[in-house]
C-alpha cells in the first residue's frame, strides 16, 4: 500500500519457538512503541531478543527503553509519533559503523540475561529470609 512491502516483512503472529530465526533474519529491531504511563514503566522483552540476536534497536523515547540503549550503545532513540526521526534513525543506523549490534549482544551477555539476573534476585530473597 506504501510502496514498503519490499522492505519491510509483515509476519503476524509467530509462535516462540520460531521467534529467533525471524529475528536473525532481520537487519534492525525497531521498537516503535507510542508513549504511554505503560510504556513509561515497562521494558518491552523484544529489546532483549534484538540485542541477543545482534540487531541494532531503534526505539521510541520511551525512559526505560532510552536508558538500556543509551547505556549499552545498542542502536538508536526516535522521538515517539514522528516518523520522520523514526525514518532518520533507520537511515543513520545504515549508516553507522558504532557497531550497535554487537555493542547490544556486549551487554545482554554480561548484564541484561537471566542467569546474571537470577543472582541479584537470588540475594535480595536471601536477605528477607
Amino acid at each position: 500500500k506504501n510502496g514498503i512491502e519490499k522492505y519491510v516483512f509483515w509476519a503476524g503472529w509467530i509462535d516462540h519457538k520460531e521467534l529467533f530465526q525471524f529475528i536473525r533474519a532481520a537487519n534492525i529491531g525497531i521498537i516503535p512503541h507510542h508513549r504511554s504511563a505503560h510504556v513509561d514503566t515497562t521494558i518491552p522483552n523484544k529489546i532483549f531478543d534484538y540485542m541477543a540476536c545482534e540487531l541494532p534497536v531503534i526505539a521510541s523515547n520511551a525512559p526505560p527503553m532510552r536508558r538500556i540503549i543509551e547505556e549499552t550503545g545498542a542502536g538508536l532513540v526516535f522521538e515517539s509519533g514522528n516518523s520522520s526521526d523514526l525514518a532518520q534513525a533507520v537511515v543513520d543506523v545504515y549508516s553507522s559503523e558504532l557497531g550497535f549490534g554487537k555493542n547490544g549482544y556486549s551487554a545482554v551477555s554480561t548484564k541484561y540475561n537471566w542467569s546474571i539476573d537470577k543472582q541479584r534476585l537470588l540475594i535480595v530473597v536471601n536477605n528477607f529470609s
